[in-house]
């Protein structure tokens, strides 16, 4: 019989979790570079949104680089600004867009029920 070795099999989950954050956090910036591409294309009236991805995408990186010049400055942030910052995007926002919507989809039923 062996003996099972947990320090080393436990060291071996540190870089599965590492692989997975790395991972999802790319899959979330493309899906929402994405979205933020489709949905600036749409507001401009544009036929594709093939030409903003890479410079929506060069202004994302400039913005993360000039974001905090350190670790200690990103948790100061997320700890006092963050939940103020983020209130109109994560609420207001997403809140006016389906009433928006909704007055949308009335005055269209409206309109057609005519």
């Amino acid at each position: 019989m062996r003996l099972l070795d947990v320090a080393d099999l436990f060291s071996r989950f540190e870089i599965l979790a590492g692989i997975n954050f790395v991972t999802m956090g790319f899959l979330k910036i493309s899906v929402l570079l994405c979205v933020l591409a489709v949905g600036l294309a749409q507001v401009l009236g544009l036929q594709s949104y093939r030409p903003l991805v890479f410079p929506l995408a060069a202004l994302i990186v400039l913005l993360s680089l000039m974001y905090t010049e350190s670790t200690v400055d990103m948790a100061a942030f997320t700890q006092s600004v963050y939940p103020l910052w983020v209130l109109p995007f994560e609420f207001l926002l997403p809140l006016i867009t389906l009433i928006t919507a909704a007055a949308r989809n009335l005055s269209t039923r409206s309109q057609e029920e005519r």
